[in-house]
């Protein structure tokens, strides 16, 4: 559709609908309805949530001479007489349209004396803004040439309140039953604005198929880099938006969409479903630069050489296997390689303190393994693990090796963000183009590296920043339960890169308080958790509704039978971005013991955060338990969960 200037009367009902409550209110200016014979564009759609949805229609014309049911007849601005169609009839083309469109969503049905019927009603105006609406209403509605209820003069466009009251004394077909939902609420902004939807697939609820406003706007905007957003605020959905924005205005830009983990990728990629658009993680892109200008080889694992030649040191240093490989990993992904400066550097979000003869033990592991790595690298065998992959691949895009991936993207967007390594991003700036575009979307709560700022990482992003504080994926009593956690925490609580959400709106649905069960040993803990998951299967929930994530990689081998049934069992390091209509966390008090005594409050202060994420990924049920006794260290969200013991008898 071209571009056309705003007539006056338009510019003015442009004003009214922009002072609405939007509490109370969600309008479309000129939005576009498909029939199947005809595309209409009406000036504007007001969703009145406590009434219905009206179409509007404006005229500028300033006299009416004469008319009937067919035909108008006007003398335009330079006296000359026109007979024109009557605008009725337009406009109930306009509304009939709508409300076909309406009836198409599920959401927006309900059964009325045995009889499919929508559930809010929908109606027309037509406003004349340069005619009173005495002369309207005595003259052209009762002679019968424009319906009574539908048509209207400049009256109502006076004031925001005088518009407010006309829209609700519209003689409505009826009145709601009951408020509408947040879920029927999308629905109509959808069908309102059709670019609010995002295709439906894998790990995101139907919820989460719509973009709010305000982060449709955010897609938009080229000047956003960075989209800060709490868990749940639709921070992937704004990035698809992104690509299909791009993809529509800007067809000859090459595009590159990295994620965290496999699920979300393959999540992402149904949604964008555009073979023109790379989406994958970004190992998989350090795969690919590797083939480009070599061989690939599936890295070695450095846990197993641990077990294998250092378990005795690591024990004697009050250290563990699953520590030590976590921070030599930490080590690489922040390119800390020099012993030296590990001696004294400040370990940013590793959470345990160690003291500086562990750090001489950690100094030592690490000399070894790489005089290990050195050797397997002169027989010619595979000699690197996953945290050297960035590395190489760094090394591969050097401008003088001519890997075909060096500047190869004008546009990439990354996807869960606050976990990519310092090492990642200097992969990722040698793949962009020099004038290219990047695109941040994270949630620096969730960060495995929430103490390197975009800043420190070689990204400006100061001015070009926008946040989404509304949590729509989940329920506002688990939003409630989830975020106690951080908030509760004086450092956290006072730290300016912690995003404060937006809890008390009514955006957000409401749902059953989160469960926190008590059980007396762990073997009655997972009894009740096989319990609770076979009667969820036998009420027809689907398996994959249901996930039991767990922190501990031994757990994994309580859980091998629900796997067998499409239960999701997901560690927590893998379970950023994904979210389920019902999530199961296990064994949450020994989160926070390290190496099997309670944890410093760093430690407890990074587990906090690996808790809060897990609890953000339910959607409508949350269940957590330990045995024993309730967590002291979990006190911050007693008032926010239904807290009960249950003893084997009671299974």
């Amino acid at each position: 559709m071209s571009m056309r200037v705003k007539t006056a009367g338009e510019a003015k009902l442009h004003k009214l609908l922009n002072e609405l409550p939007s509490k109370d209110f969600y309008f479309c200016i000129e939005p576009t309805l498909n029939s199947e014979s005809n595309t209409y564009h009406p000036d504007a759609i007001v969703a009145c949530w406590d009434y219905g949805v009206v179409v509007i229609e404006i005229k500028d014309w300033k006299t009416i001479i004469e008319g009937d049911q067919d035909n108008i007849t006007i003398k335009d601005a330079a006296g000359n007489k026109k007979i024109l169609s009557n605008p009725q009839h337009a406009l109930r083309n306009y509304a009939i349209t709508l409300a076909r469109l309406l009836e198409e969503q599920p959401d927006l049905i309900v059964k009325y004396k045995e009889r499919d019927s929508l559930v809010l009603p929908w109606h027309s105006m037509l406003i004349f803004t340069n005619i009173a609406d005495n002369y309207v209403q005595n003259y052209l509605v009762r002679e019968g040439i424009l319906p009574k209820g539908v048509a209207f003069g400049s009256n109502v466009l006076n004031s925001p309140q005088a518009f407010q009251n006309a829209l609700k004394n519209l003689p409505w077909r009826y009145q709601l039953s009951q408020p509408l939902t947040e879920r029927q609420k999308s629905a109509v902004r959808k069908v309102m604005k059709p670019s609010l939807k995002v295709g439906d697939y894998g790990v995101l609820s139907p919820l989460q198929e719509f973009l709010s406003e305000e982060a449709l706007n955010v897609s938009e905007n080229a000047t956003v880099r960075l989209v800060r957003g709490v868990a749940g605020s639709g921070k992937s959905l704004v990035l698809v938006r992104r690509v299909q924005y791009l993809r529509q205005h800007y067809p000859e830009k090459k595009i590159l969409v990295l994620s965290y983990n496999d699920k979300l990728a393959q999540d992402l990629t149904q949604r964008i479903n555009d073979p023109n658009v790379d989406v994958m993680t970004f190992h998989k892109l350090c795969v690919r630069i590797i083939k480009d200008k070599g061989n690939w080889q599936s890295p070695k694992k450095l846990k197993g050489w641990l077990q294998h030649h250092m378990q005795e040191a690591i024990e004697a240093a009050g250290l563990t296997i699953d520590f030590v490989d976590e921070e030599i990993t930490w080590r690489k992904d922040v390119g800390l390689f020099n012993n030296d400066s590990y001696l004294t550097v400040e370990r940013k979000g590793r959470g345990s303190a160690l003291q500086l003869t562990q750090r001489k033990v950690i100094n030592d592991i690490f000399s070894q393994y790489q005089a290990h790595q050195e050797k397997l690298r002169e027989r010619q065998q595979v000699w690197y693990d996953w945290e050297d992959v960035p590395w190489i691949a760094f090394d591969k895009l050097d401008e003088k090796k001519k890997n075909s991936y060096r500047r190869a993207y004008d546009v990439i967007l990354l996807d869960e963000a606050q976990d990519f390594a310092p090492s990642w991003i200097k992969v990722i700036k040698r793949v962009i183009k020099k004038d290219g575009s990047l695109f941040i979307c994270d949630d620096p709560t969730q960060s495995l590296f929430k103490k390197f700022s975009w800043q420190e990482k070689g990204i400006p992003v100061r001015g070009r920043t926008r946040i989404l504080r509304v949590p729509y994926r989940s329920t506002r009593e688990i939003s409630s339960a989830a975020h106690s956690l951080i908030q509760s925490d004086p450092v956290f609580s006072q730290s300016s890169d912690i995003i404060k959400p937006i809890l008390e709106t009514d955006e957000l649905e409401s749902g059953k308080i989160p469960r926190f069960v008590i059980l007396p040993d762990k073997d009655t803990e997972v009894l009740f958790i096989y319990n609770e998951v076979s009667r969820m299967l036998q009420q027809g929930i689907a398996p994959s509704d249901i996930a039991i994530l767990y922190h501990d990689y031994k757990d994994k081998d309580y859980w091998l039978e629900h796997e067998k049934l499409d239960i999701n069992i997901i560690r927590y390091g893998q379970m950023k971005g994904l979210e389920f209509r019902i999530v199961i966390l296990p064994f949450v008090g020994s989160l926070f013991e390290e190496h099997g005594k309670p944890g410093s409050e760093e430690f407890i202060r990074d587990r906090k955060i690996d808790l809060f994420t897990a609890m953000s990924r339910a959607r409508q049920v949350l269940i957590m338990s330990h045995h024993e006794h309730f967590p002291t260290v979990l006190k911050c969200i007693e008032p926010h969960v239904y807290v009960e013991s249950i003893d084997l008898d009671d299974l």
